[in-house]
């Protein structure tokens, strides 16, 4: 049986998603159970929410490509020099599924990303991800494209169309 690593075969379809940040955006409140923090590294930011000592989601923003890169393997385009992000590496442990922390992280996301002085916020989403797709649309970010990657042992493709 031959298995394949994400990093040597993947394809898909995959919108992706602008949010301007022209306004701010009221963090939620964090429930008594859960803890948030943030990670900064130089060029990465890793947030997280903890219910006691386990991870329950974490979501990541990068300031440069090469930070990109470790979060988003998606080769879309992010004006790092225009003050735009690009946000990615979500994850929602199972157990938490369902609760809510993916939208409330977000929201304290775009809160310190306009409190920051950035522009925008990009993403990409696996157009099979319906829960954050609808993250996303809810908290006022728009589909501005629609591409397929492919990846077959380290040659990629991406094609990308303008969503009008």
């Amino acid at each position: 049986m031959v298995k394949f690593r994400r990093h040597v075969f993947g394809a898909g379809t995959y919108y992706l998603y602008e949010k301007v940040l022209d306004e701010d955006v009221e963090p939620l409140s964090i429930p008594s159970a859960y803890t948030y923090t943030f990670h900064k590294q130089s060029d990465l930011i890793k947030f997280h929410i903890y219910r006691g000592n386990a991870l329950a989601h974490t979501t990541s923003i990068a300031f440069t490509n090469k930070a990109k890169q470790k979060i988003d393997v998606i080769p879309y385009k992010v004006n790092f020099n225009e003050s735009e992000v690009c946000s990615g590496g979500s994850y929602t442990v199972p157990w938490y599924r369902n609760r809510g922390l993916y939208y409330l992280v977000y929201s304290h996301i775009l809160h310190y990303l306009y409190a920051n002085g950035y522009k925008a916020d990009k993403a990409s989403v696996n157009k099979n991800n319906k829960i954050s797709i609808h993250v996303h649309e809810k908290l006022g970010f728009k589909r501005i494209g629609e591409g397929f990657y492919l990846n077959i042992l380290g040659l990629r493709m991406w094609r990308e169309n303008k969503v009008s």
